[in-house]
């Protein structure tokens, strides 16, 4: 997908049998998921399919042992699928309706997965951002920018927060 290869990723993908997907751990499900899931948005014949996707996922993660208790890898994964949800209702535009529950994901005091909360803050952002709601896009914004040192472990965080906080900043009218 990186290398702009939608179609050899999404083949790549596929060539992973279910008993190969039975046999993964919870977390490591979920990243194949995810990744399978991000991959099907850049493709417009797969894309509808991603709900069923991330359902047949949630499904199968409510068996895994913990999945609620933080930092049990049950629940990291269950996060992992729900942050797919996300991107993928912001992909297809239905900002307002997720705004709610990316309220809910990115507030630290209910939520102690740093990964987590990051991304569904900078998601949370862009949604107040396209929905009319800078300056709350703005002050989330400004939070964030000065929580990001804290999850400096997390990969491409930053660079994904940049990329976002322009379009907010854009959006705003503070270009």
């Amino acid at each position: 997908l990186q290398l702009d290869m939608p179609v050899q990723a999404m083949a790549a993908l596929d060539d992973i049998s279910q008993p190969e997907l039975d046999s993964l751990d919870a977390g490591e499900y979920a990243h194949v998921i995810a990744a399978k899931a991000q991959v099907m948005m850049w493709l417009p014949e797969a894309a509808a399919r991603v709900p069923d996707l991330l359902a047949e996922a949630r499904q199968r993660l409510e068996q895994a042992p913990n999945r609620t208790a933080w930092p049990e890898p049950g629940a990291a994964a269950v996060h992992r699928v729900e942050l797919s949800e996300f991107e993928y209702r912001a992909f297809v535009g239905d900002y307002a309706a997720i705004i709610p529950a990316l309220e809910k994901a990115s507030d630290p005091t209910l939520n102690p997965d740093t990964e987590h909360r990051m991304n569904a803050a900078i998601l949370l952002m862009t949604a107040l951002a396209m929905t009319g709601r800078e300056m709350d896009a703005l002050s989330v914004m400004r939070q964030l920018g000065g929580q990001i040192s804290d999850a400096s472990h997390v990969v491409g965080l930053r660079e994904r927060y940049t990329k976002e906080a322009y379009l907010v900043l854009l959006i705003a009218g503070q270009w």
